[in-house]
């Protein structure tokens, strides 16, 4: 190994670092693919975050890249060459089997890539293998009839969240250097606050790769990155959506000096639920609040009023989106029991239905963005607590499920709507032991301000 010192070094590696003894030469890609191979074998049974690995495809690829290396050593390298990355299994990649969480689907090797794990193929990242989720991307918890579920880092017997819960664990556990996910509805967001990672959901169509916004439609899902620091999910944000974005031209928060930091415990579900914010996380809402004004910034009390009929608008647009794809008998009598429920729910609903609450949400999150507008950045906790145990959730009829997870994460599902960019961060406070699960806050910003955000959380880290 080129690498002095053991292959202890590379568990103590970040991903940026990683990247620079990879381009270096210092460690080539067949040992890095090898290391987080051998880490997987040991690692995954505790914590689910694998559902399949292609070892033997991505030894090949690795190996490629280090005759390609060889062969040409003054060519230019690109931007993430010989990075061990894994994807959702939500997403097609070419060799691997696509379940999409559900024992519906055949697992039969994918053709091609779908267009965001063929970026990263062409930026030089290494398919490892497919990280586990919920039944199609429905929930906040990685559970399915596929594989085991994803486990905290922390304590095994928790979620490590969801739906991108099997990227969190993996990059958690050291599994992964780093991780791409998508987000719905927190999909990136929750698996961070429940595994101590950085996560970040992109402003809506700031992905090239993403489904863009028409007139008729809302998407909600976004491309994002889950990291274990804001420079590490930069690295690979990065190569999914280049800083030469012309949004980027536009985006002063770069350049202020002094930003206008809006507090906010309200929620858009509090007309219909009961939400509850946990004692850690409230500590943590005040220990970045204080950070914030310590680097200079301006932190006010944000009175955020949100309009009623949330939890109605937006339950009718998720179980009505995923009702769009169609099934066969066969297959939905293979499907969770929420997925099942999520599915009926949303077929029972008609196109007139659909195209209404689009248009509320639409006008709903017009009236919402305008109330962010008059702040910076929105600071509010990721969850309302701590991460869940593994199957409390599937244990509940599935209507009670649905409810029992927007109190949970009730602050997540509105940027999505709105289509703003929001990172969460992990946030101990200080007398925290080494061990303890961090609480999470989340940043949201004005739309393209996704770089914006992972400085402003590159200062916090630094300061707390």
């Amino acid at each position: 190994m080129n690498l002095s010192g053991s292959i202890l070094d590379l568990n103590k590696t970040s991903a940026t670092e990683l990247s620079h003894l990879l381009k270096t030469g210092a460690v080539s890609a067949a040992e890095a693919t090898e290391h987080y191979l051998s880490r997987i074998d040991v690692l995954n049974p505790k914590y689910g975050a694998f559902v399949s690995t292609q070892a033997e495809l991505a030894c090949e690829e690795a190996a490629a890249l280090d005759r390609e290396r060889a062969a040409h050593p003054a060519r230019p390298l690109p931007a993430l060459w010989g990075l061990p990355l894994a994807h959702k299994d939500l997403v097609a990649v070419a060799g691997a089997p696509t379940t999409y969480g559900s024992l519906a689907f055949a697992a039969a090797p994918a053709a091609q890539d779908d267009p965001l794990p063929a970026v990263l193929r062409s930026a030089g990242a290494v398919n490892l293998g497919k990280t586990q989720t919920s039944e199609f991307g429905l929930t906040g918890y990685a559970e399915n009839l596929v594989a085991q579920p994803a486990r905290s880092p922390f304590d095994p017997q928790l979620t490590a969240g969801g739906s991108s819960g099997g990227a969190a664990a993996a990059v958690a556990t050291g599994m992964l250097p780093v991780a791409p996910g998508s987000d719905g509805g927190g999909s990136i967001r929750i698996p961070a606050a429940c595994c101590g990672l950085v996560g970040l959901k992109p402003t809506r169509g700031f992905v090239p790769t993403d489904q863009r916004a028409e007139s008729a439609t809302l998407p909600l899902t976004v491309s994002g990155v889950l990291a274990r620091s804001s420079a590490d999910a930069k690295l690979l944000f990065q190569a999914i959506a280049p800083s030469s974005a012309p949004a980027m031209a536009a985006d002063g928060l770069l350049r202020a000096k002094k930003l206008r930091i809006g507090v906010s415990l309200a929620s858009p579900f509090a007309h219909d639920l009961d939400i509850r914010v946990a004692d850690n996380y409230l500590a943590a809402v005040s220990h970045v609040a204080e950070a914030l004004e310590a680097l200079g910034h301006t932190v006010v009390h944000a009175d955020i009023k949100y309009p009623p009929h949330y939890l109605r608008l937006f339950s009718t647009l998720w179980q009505s989106q995923f009702a769009q794809t169609e099934f066969s008998a066969e297959q939905l009598a293979q499907f969770t029991a929420y997925a099942r429920y999520s599915w009926e729910a949303g077929a029972g609903i008609g196109a007139d239905q659909r195209a209404a609450t689009i248009a509320q949400l639409q006008v709903f999150a017009r009236e919402v963005a305008a109330q962010w507008s008059a702040y910076d950045v929105l600071l509010t906790p990721t969850l309302a607590g701590d991460a869940k145990p593994v199957g409390c959730f599937e244990a509940l009829a599935p209507a009670q499920n649905f409810i029992a997870q927007c109190e949970w994460s009730p602050f997540t599902s509105i940027v999505n709507v709105v289509g703003a960019p929001a990172l969460a961060m992990p946030v101990l406070p200080a007398a925290a032991v080494d061990d303890a699960a961090p609480a999470s806050v989340q940043l949201i910003g004005h739309k393209n301000s996704d770089f914006a955000l992972l400085e402003l959380a590159a200062a916090l880290e630094a300061a707390l």
